[in-house]
């Protein structure tokens, strides 16, 4: 098939081509137990009516749009999907009482704690002048 004019060979796309699908980013991310997706810290929700087997702990194709949209799909099916409500995290008032951190049972088998006796107990003035 000859181009009508030779300086320009382009055709135009077929129906099922997506030019916005095609020159999008596409990254996998995993489908979390509650059918929901992490992207760039924002949590989507899937839909309910979209929700097909297999898909909790898949990876679904998510397309980052040239328009600053986004698409999801799976196994080549489009999911609908909407943003998550931001969660409150719990805040840790400044006026409570820190403890003080006790040794543990397992104190001497970390590492600081294997080499903890190594040294004999001597006092600072004597340990000082043996170094010098």
């Amino acid at each position: 098939m000859l181009p009508a004019d030779p300086a320009d060979a382009h055709r135009r796309l077929d129906p099922p081509h997506d030019l916005a699908s095609i020159l999008s980013l596409v990254q996998p991310h995993r489908v979390y137990g509650d059918y929901t997706v992490q992207i760039l810290r924002h949590k989507y929700r899937i839909l309910p009516e979209d929700i097909v087997p297999r898909l909790r702990g898949s990876a679904v194709r998510v397309e980052h749009r040239r328009d600053g949209s986004l698409a999801m799909s799976f196994e080549g099916k489009s999911l609908r999907f909407e943003l998550c409500a931001p969660t409150q995290k719990p805040t840790v008032a400044l006026d409570q009482p820190t403890r003080d951190r006790k040794a543990t049972l397992r104190s001497p088998q970390t590492s600081w704690g294997k080499n903890y006796n190594r040294m004999p107990d001597i006092p600072l003035g004597k340990a000082a002048k043996g170094r010098g």
